[in-house]
């Protein structure tokens, strides 16, 4: 079965193991890498899946710093 290519917050958060406050920050500080892709019919916040997966791969390789089971990252973007 294929992954949806466009999700909500909750299931980003699922896919990429973090918390889904976690994904609302990453949006907000970094909005060319995690853009916001639209809104389901619900209006939830849709983002690529892709987009976040490398973010968040991106974070892990930069030194992210593991607190209390949550990420967070301490770097600065080149």
């Amino acid at each position: 079965m294929d992954r949806p290519r466009f999700a909500d917050t909750q299931a980003i958060a699922f896919f990429t193991r973090r918390a889904p406050a976690t994904i609302r920050k990453w949006a907000e500080r970094y909005p060319d890498r995690l853009p916001r892709r639209g809104r389901d019919k619900r209006g939830r916040t849709l983002y690529s899946v892709d987009d976040a997966e490398q973010l968040a791969a991106t974070i892990a390789t930069r030194g992210a710093v593991e607190t209390t089971g949550q990420r967070v990252a301490h770097f600065q973007w080149p």
